[in-house]
């Protein structure tokens, strides 16, 4: 990846967290790149080529990214606004969980860790084999993985415990609520997701996602759910029994 391609999709995360931007869409973006950078060396005329060219192009690129509502509200809207995204201490995310750390089951996967992975490696300093993944990273280690949640590979019966701190839910959330067109697929995801714990394995993410947790079956799972404030809660999803 191309650093300005690298660089133009740290920003619009930051903009705006619930903007998926798939494999396709990536190579997409360093094609445009690639032809701005042609016309520029032809032309000689930066401006002129930015302005008439990629400018364009990175509008038509942009425009499928959002659902129509969002659309239709940003072409009359003079700024585009922030999403805030918080990487939380380690210490945080273990006492919103009730994590007994030294009783939990290994290994521990962390969906959407951070770029600076705080609760994996913390975890790891106390010897327990955890990793994490994530659209960005700031460091590259073994136990590190850049990548988006719907391209990393959930193995069946594989993980122990997973964690996800306002990371895949908070997106199905928004899904639920703005896309429908994309839900069925974060649903299967979710499915994936929970399908890869190991017998008396567990799943810990906030919010809570009642509507989904009422798709399970009790023969399979158990589900405690913790109100924290108002209608936001925590919950845990423990594989009770393999899949029929």
């Amino acid at each position: 990846m191309s650093l300005a391609v690298q660089a133009l999709l740290k920003k619009l995360y930051s903009i705006n967290q619930y903007v998926r931007i798939s494999r396709g869409k990536v190579e997409e973006l360093e094609r445009i790149y690639r032809r701005t950078w042609q016309i520029m060396l032809r032309t000689g005329n930066v401006q002129a080529t930015l302005r008439t060219h990629h400018y364009p192009e990175l509008s038509r690129w942009l425009m499928p990214l959002y659902p129509k509502d969002v659309v239709k509200y940003l072409r009359y809207s003079p700024r585009i606004g922030r999403v805030v995204c918080e990487e939380y201490s380690a210490e945080f995310q273990v006492e919103l969980f009730h994590l007994k750390v030294f009783q939990i089951q290994q290994p521990v996967l962390d969906i959407g860790c951070g770029s600076r992975a705080n609760l994996v490696r913390y975890l790891r300093l106390l010897g327990i084999d955890a990793y994490g993944i994530d659209r960005f990273l700031d460091t590259q280690d073994d136990y590190l993985e850049q990548a988006d949640w719907f391209d990393y590979v959930f193995e069946p019966d594989r993980w122990g415990t997973i964690i996800s701190n306002m990371a895949f839910t908070n997106h199905l959330t928004y899904t639920y609520h703005h896309d429908r067109t994309r839900l069925e697929r974060y649903l299967l995801k979710m499915d994936n997701i929970i399908q890869s714990l190991g017998i008396g394995g567990s799943f810990h993410y906030a919010p809570s996602l009642p509507f989904v947790e009422q798709r399970l079956a009790p023969t399979q799972y158990k589900v405690v759910r913790k109100r924290v404030m108002d209608e936001i809660g925590v919950s845990t999803i423990t594989r009770i029994t393999g899949l029929v």
